[in-house]
């Protein structure tokens, strides 16, 4: 019976130690469980935090494309009406470079008309003074004639 009571108490000797060891076990398992939800809960929130972090990056971006596509498009729409002016520029260069060379033309016509007007005046004057120095010394012809036809009576 002795021997009976021993290794009963030898049993519930190691079954304490077990339970024992069961229950540092256990502990160990609830605070690696707890260090587990803890560290799962952490990164959940920079996860979150991430996303986050992310939804507003692309939302920037979003706005920035935007950005950049009306400041392309009045670019754009300033570069078409620059084109415009600088066209309308030339067109107006070459209706100026035209109507000059009109002008010069029609300056060389006046200047030759003029000319060709003068010469004719001076020539025509020139006629008359011949006509009037002829008429002159025809009537002065006369007059000595008849001064003479005079002289004689």
């Amino acid at each position: 019976l002795h021997a009976c009571h021993r290794d009963i108490a030898h049993e519930e000797s190691v079954l304490r130690a077990t339970q024992e060891a069961l229950r540092r076990e256990e502990a160990s398992l609830a605070a690696l469980q707890a260090r587990c939800h803890d560290e799962c809960a952490e990164l959940a929130s920079e996860c979150s935090a991430a996303q986050q972090r992310r939804r507003l990056e692309e939302d920037r971006a979003a706005e920035v494309s935007i950005q950049l596509a009306q400041a392309r498009a009045e670019r754009d729409a300033e570069a078409q009406v620059a084109r415009e002016h600088e066209r309308r520029a030339r067109t107006a260069m070459m209706a100026r470079e035209q109507a000059l060379q009109g002008l010069r033309s029609h300056e060389d016509l006046a200047v030759r008309t003029l000319k060709d007007a003068v010469a004719k005046l001076e020539g025509d004057f020139a006629q008359e003074r011949a006509d009037f120095a002829e008429r002159d010394r025809r009537a002065l012809a006369q007059t000595k004639e008849l001064e003479r036809q005079l002289d004689q009576r």
